[in-house]
């Protein structure tokens, strides 16, 4: 389960630093926690963790260049804004509007 989330993690960052239209954030349940932390509407610190013994040499070049693919990540945070009453109903209004149309369709 954690292996398969990992690489879950792993085929989500690799799809946004090719710069993919879609990421498969739908993967593993981790992969959609992490979802507007990585390529989202927030700001993130990826910390990875190295040991410095010969006998973890494989586990720490593979997360070095795990941490080298986050750092090409580039999310774009912007400020929550307020929505207003009117803003909020003319919204609402245009969406049962669409929802009547598409039951009308489905009938």
């Amino acid at each position: 389960l954690v292996h398969k989330s990992f690489s879950a993690l792993g085929n989500v960052i690799k799809s946004l630093t090719e710069g993919h239209a879609e990421a498969p954030y739908r993967e593993s349940k981790l992969t959609c926690v992490l979802r507007d932390a990585l390529g989202g509407n927030c700001n993130s610190t990826f910390i990875i963790t190295a040991s410095p013994s010969s006998y973890n040499i494989s586990e720490t070049t593979n997360t070095i260049r795990l941490g080298q693919r986050v750092r090409r990540i580039v999310n774009h945070p912007r400020a929550n804004g307020d929505v207003n009453v009117d803003h909020y109903r003319r919204w609402l209004l245009s969406t049962e509007v669409k929802m009547g149309a598409l039951v009308g369709f489905v009938k």
